[in-house]
């Protein structure tokens, strides 16, 4: 567990804390709001990053999933310094600092997570108790 260095409350300051401490040559960041995370999700995503600087899941309708996604920890470390140095603190910002970025159609995703619990967000009691639901299930 990491506390972020800066009291800007983003998402960004919160991946750019992780991208500081990994000592890897990929950062997988995962929200703490989404507790159903597949394992073949993650190691696909670390696939996918391979001679990348990310492997970020995209929704049809063109939605990103940047804090479900796996970054070349070096370079998302610049860019996220770059998007702060530029005032922006949004996640798009760093991601628009990134060259080479593997997009994956949740689509594909959906083949090895069909009900796409690696997604799930839980942010309520009943969240949580269909998240538990979808355990026992599964």
């Amino acid at each position: 567990m990491l506390v972020d260095r800066k009291k800007l409350q983003t998402p960004l300051i919160g991946a750019l804390t992780s991208f500081e401490a990994c000592k890897g040559e990929h950062t997988l960041l995962l929200p703490c709001d989404t507790p159903l995370i597949s394992a073949k999700i993650a190691e696909f995503l670390f696939d996918m990053c391979l001679k990348r600087s990310a492997a970020i899941p995209r929704w049809p309708n063109g939605y990103l999933e940047p804090l479900q996604a796996v970054y070349h920890t070096n370079s998302a470390l610049d860019a996220a310094k770059n998007a702060l140095d530029a005032g922006k603190t949004d996640m798009r910002a760093m991601i628009d600092n990134l060259q080479g970025i593997r997009y994956i159609s949740t689509l594909v995703l959906e083949q090895i997570d069909p009900c796409h619990l690696s997604f799930f967000n839980v942010n309520t009691p009943l969240d949580l108790q269909k998240a538990e639901a979808a355990l026992r299930r599964h």
